[in-house]
């Protein structure tokens, strides 16, 4: 991901990490839930006594903050959380 625009906040977390992150798996209704690469976790504003396990998933941070210029390598299989921390454009690659 190259970021262009904006600036953003990001997690990325190992695949051995999915099991403390709530995954959503064969879930009906929405097709949001049906990609099953989804979580139910919301980091910004989280009851953390409802998903304790999600506090202790292992995660490092892409940069303190992802600015305009910097460029984020998601591994195949890994999990990420971002937070746009203000209007953003970004450009991904997908392999």
């Amino acid at each position: 991901m190259i970021q262009v625009v904006g600036a953003k906040y990001i997690r990325v977390y190992d695949s051995a990490e999915a099991d403390k992150l709530y995954v959503i798996r064969n879930a009906s209704g929405s097709s949001y839930a049906k990609q099953g690469n989804m979580i139910v976790v919301d980091y910004e504003a989280e009851d953390w006594e409802m998903k304790p396990m999600a506090t202790n998933a292992k995660f490092e941070e892409a940069l303190p903050v992802v600015l305009p210029g910097d460029c984020v390598y998601f591994p195949a299989g890994a999990w990420h959380h971002v937070c746009s921390l203000s209007a953003t454009l970004s450009i991904k690659y997908l392999r």
